[in-house]
C-alpha cells in the first residue's frame, strides 16, 4: 500500500509539473518547446520510484534508456533536423542496459557479442550518415570483431582455432582494404602470406625448436616474396632485403640456441652489415632509407637477446639511445626546418629514469612528478614550437591519469577516482569546445554521459553499506 501510494505521489506530482513547464512554454516561447529539457528531468521521478518498488536494475536500465533515446531524437528533430547528431548519444546509452542483463547473467561472451554487434551496427549507420562515399567503417568493424573471438577462444581454450579465424579474419580485412582504398597498387598480397605460418605454427608448435623448421620457413618467404619481386617489380630487387632479415634471423635463432650469446655479439654486426653492403654495392640502390630499415631490423635481434637475458635496464638504455639516434637523424635528413624529435624526447628520458627509480615508480609522489614534468615539458614546445594552437593539453590529460590510477590502486576510493576522473574528462571537453568551436557548445552532451560515472559509484557504494 505504501509502494502504491509513493507512486501515485510520483505520478501526480509530475504531471503537475509538466503541466506547469507546458503552459509557461506556450504563453511565454511558443515558438521554441523548451519544456522538453525540464520535462525529461521530471520523467525520471515516476520511473525510479516504479523501477525501485520492483527491484528490478533491468527494467530500470531499460526504461531510461528508451527515455533517454527518445529524448535525443526528439531534440535533434528541434533543433538541427539536417544532421542526425543523436545517433552518438543513442550508442553511448545503449550499453547501459546490455551491461546491466550481461551482468544479471554473469555472461561475458554474451556480452561481447551484443556489444560486438551494437559497435558494428553504430560504426556502419554513423559510416552511412556521415560519410557515405568512403566506407571507414570496416576499420573499427575489424577492430571490434577480435572481442568475442577472443573471448569464445579464451574460454574454449581453442589457441589454435583462434590462430585459423584470425589469419582469416586478417586476410579478409587487408585485402577489402586494398580493394577500398588503392585498387591500382593491390598490396595486400605482399602482407597476407606471413599471416599464414601463424596456424601453421599452431599445428607444428612442438617443433619450434628445430632449426630445420626455420629454415624451412625461411626458404618458403624468400620464394614467396622472390617470385612476387619478379613478376611484379623485376626492375628493383627489393626481396633481398627480405632474404636478409631471413638470414639475420636464422642466425640469431642458431646461436641463441647454442647460448653462445659473446660470439653473436661479436660477429653478428659485421656479418649483417658485410651482407648489407654486398647487395647495395650489387643493386646500386643508394636509399638512404634501406640502411636506415637494416639497422632497426638488426638492433631488434640484439632486443630479442636481451629480453631473453632478462638484461632490461640495458635494453631500455640502449633502445632509447638507438631511437632517439634514429629521430634525429631522420628529422635532419629529411625535415631540417622544423626540430619534431624534440616531441618525443621526453618518454624516451623518462623511461631512463624510471630504470633509475625502478623501486619509486609505483609511489603516488613519482607519478605526479613524472606527471607534472612531462606537462611542464609539453607546455614549454608548445609556447616555443607551434604556439597556434594549445595542443600541450592531450598529453596533460593523458598524463594525469597516471597520478590518479596510482592513488586509485593504493586507496581503493572508487567515488574520489570517479569524481576526480570525470572532472578531469570534463576540463578536457570544455576545453576542446572553447579551443576548437566555440559558437556551439557541443561539451554538454558528453558532459552529461560523463556524470552517471560517479554518481552510479556512489549509489553502488550507498546501496552495499
Amino acid at each position: 500500500m505504501k509502494n502504491k501510494i509513493s507512486f501515485s505521489f510520483a505520478i501526480t506530482g509530475s504531471l503537475l509539473i509538466i503541466s506547469f513547464f507546458i503552459f509557461i512554454n506556450w504563453i511565454t516561447s511558443s515558438w521554441f518547446p523548451w519544456s522538453i529539457f525540464p520535462i525529461f528531468a521530471v520523467l525520471w521521478w515516476p520511473l525510479s520510484v516504479y523501477c525501485y518498488h520492483k527491484k528490478s536494475p533491468l527494467l530500470m536500465a531499460i526504461s531510461g534508456t528508451m527515455l533517454i533515446i527518445i529524448f535525443f531524437i526528439i531534440v535533434n528533430r528541434i533543433t538541427s533536423p539536417w544532421f542526425s547528431w543523436s545517433i552518438f548519444p543513442i550508442f553511448a546509452v545503449l550499453w547501459w542496459p546490455l551491461s546491466v542483463y550481461c551482468y544479471l547473467n554473469k555472461n561475458p561472451l554474451l556480452m561481447s557479442i551484443l556489444g560486438a554487434v551494437l559497435t558494428a551496427i553504430f560504426f556502419v549507420t554513423a559510416n552511412w550518415i556521415t560519410s557515405p562515399w568512403f566506407p571507414w567503417s570496416i576499420f573499427p568493424v575489424f577492430a571490434v570483431l577480435w572481442w568475442p573471438l577472443s573471448v569464445y577462444c579464451a574460454t574454449k581454450k581453442k589457441s589454435t582455432l583462434f590462430s585459423f579465424i584470425g589469419t582469416a579474419l586478417i586476410t579478409i580485412f587487408l585485402f577489402l582494404t586494398d580493394f577500398v582504398t588503392s585498387r591500382q597498387i593491390e598490396w595486400a598480397h605482399y602482407v597476407f602470406y606471413p599471416l599464414l605460418f601463424w596456424p601453421v605454427g599452431m599445428i607444428l608448435k612442438k617443433y619450434y625448436r628445430d632449426i630445420r623448421l626455420h629454415i624451412l620457413v625461411g626458404i618458403l618467404i624468400t620464394a614467396y616474396y622472390g617470385f612476387i619481386n619478379i613478376i611484379i617489380s623485376p626492375g628493383y630487387p627489393w626481396s633481398l632485403f627480405i632474404l636478409l632479415e631471413i638470414i639475420l634471423i636464422l642466425y640469431t635463432r642458431y646461436f641463441w640456441n647454442k647460448r653462445e650469446e659473446l660470439w653473436f655479439w661479436t660477429t653478428g654486426l659485421i656479418i649483417f652489415n658485410g651482407l648489407l653492403w654486398g647487395i647495395l654495392l650489387l643493386t646500386g640502390i643508394k636509399d638512404l632509407w634501406v640502411y636506415q630499415m637494416a639497422v632497426s631490423l638488426m638492433t631488434g635481434q640484439f632486443a630479442i637477446i636481451l629480453c631473453h637475458k632478462r638484461k632490461y635496464k640495458s635494453l631500455v638504455i640502449v633502445g632509447g639511445l638507438l631511437l632517439l639516434f634514429f629521430l634525429i637523424m631522420n628529422n635532419l635528413i629529411h625535415s631540417s626546418a622544423y626540430y619534431w624529435f624534440y616531441y618525443p624526447l621526453f618518454p624516451v628520458i623518462w623511461f631512463w629514469i624510471m630504470m633509475i627509480f625502478f623501486k619509486k615508480i609505483k609511489s603516488v609522489w613519482f607519478a605526479w612528478l613524472s606527471a607534472v614534468t612531462g606537462i611542464l615539458y609539453y607546455l614549454i614546445l608548445n609556447i616555443f614550437l607551434s604556439p597556434g594552437y594549445p595542443w600541450f593539453i592531450y598529453p596533460s590529460f593523458a598524463l594525469v591519469w597516471w597520478p590518479l590510477s596510482v592513488n586509485y590502486y593504493k586507496t581503493k576510493k572508487h567515488l574520489r577516482f570517479a569524481l576526480f576522473g570525470s572532472a578531469l574528462i570534463i576540463t578536457l571537453m570544455v576545453l576542446i569546445n572553447l579551443t576548437t568551436s566555440p559558437a556551439v557548445p557541443w561539451c554538454f552532451f558528453p558532459i552529461f554521459a560523463v556524470l552517471w560515472w560517479p554518481l552510479s559509484v556512489y549509489f553502488f557504494n550507498y546501496r552495499l553499506r
